[in-house]
């Protein structure tokens, strides 16, 4: 019901704006970045804002039809630590604002992209990385594969990245009779290479649109039965 109640996000969201005038931050339209965004298929650039002095990517959680945040994650391009993501009592530190025990029930959620949005009675996809849940209809961003769903919809299916802790996580989830999606038989229907690298779902549409590639369709990989777990 809290994902409902509007007038509650509304009350405890903070305006976008404090933050980047606290941050000193710039829109997209006139940052450097946009061409990165671009390349990496970001359809909407009004969650995004650039530090250009510390080079950083802001990523915001957005309360949906307001200039509101509930969290933001930070992309790094200088600092060795790749993502930093903020929760809705931390922001009300950094802005020297009183840590409520109404804004603490909202941590768990405020950094849970895409919450807001969803429509539980469909399948819900849940991702590791803000800027693949804005890629794929009706999805979440968790921002690790060490953190699940605040709430435990029976529609969940996992996203996991192609990597070590991504596989790690979808064996878990495969084990406990979650259904999550199977990178290997993916690539093996797909005629893709297993990468040698990292690989999640940017990467795919980015590799697909640069080799002018069909894919199948990927709601088919997902799985729940755990003798799948060699397809993952």
């Amino acid at each position: 019901m809290l994902l409902h109640d509007v007038d509650e996000l509304n009350r405890w969201g903070i305006e976008r704006s404090a933050v980047e005038e606290k941050f000193n931050l710039r829109p997209m339209d006139r940052a450097k970045i946009y061409p990165y965004l671009r390349k990496r298929l970001q359809p909407d650039m009004t969650r995004f804002s650039w530090s250009q002095e510390k080079q950083q990517l802001y990523i915001f959680h957005i309360i949906p039809n307001t200039t509101k945040i509930l969290g933001f994650q930070i992309r790094n391009f200088l600092s060795s630590t790749k993502y930093v993501t903020y929760k809705l009592s931390k922001i009300y530190e950094i802005l020297n604002l009183e840590v409520t025990d109404n804004v603490i029930e909202l941590d768990p959620i405020s950094t849970t992209f895409g919450i807001l949005d969803i429509d539980i009675s469909k399948p819900v996809t849940v991702f590791e990385g803000p800027l693949d849940a804005f890629l794929y209809r009706n999805s979440i961003a968790t921002c690790s594969s060490n953190i699940d769903s605040p709430i435990d919809f029976s529609t969940l299916r996992y996203f996991y990245d192609y990597d070590k802790a991504g596989k790690t996580a979808a064996m878990e989830k495969l084990n406990a009779g979650r259904q999550v999606f199977l990178w290997k038989k993916f690539f093996s229907v797909s005629k893709i290479d297993e990468p040698l690298k990292k690989m999640d779902l940017t990467d795919l549409l980015v590799l697909a649109k640069r080799k002018d590639l069909q894919l199948p369709k990927l709601s088919n990989f997902f799985s729940n039965d755990k003798y799948d777990i060699y397809w993952v």
